[in-house]
């Protein structure tokens, strides 16, 4: 491996658009779902910023999703 190039510059190009993407999805989740709105409302009278907010949205619902797909459930919202 010496003196080869080390080619996974793309991971980070990767992850950062993964990522920009999970934050306008979450946005838009706040917008239309009530229970996301409510999980948001709620991180931020914690007293956690805009973006911290949304980070923990995001992650709430990739465990969720997870979770779901675990189990073989389908998507429902209540």
């Amino acid at each position: 491996m010496t003196g080869e190039a080390n080619n996974l510059w793309f991971l980070y190009f990767l992850t950062s658009r993964a990522k920009a993407a999970m934050v306008v999805t979450v946005a838009r989740h706040i917008a239309c779902v009530l229970s996301s709105r409510e999980y948001y409302g709620k991180k931020r009278a914690e007293g956690k910023k805009h973006n911290q907010a949304i980070r923990a949205l995001g992650s709430h619902l990739v465990r969720v999703i997870w979770s779901m797909t675990k189990q073989g459930r389908k998507c429902e919202i209540r």
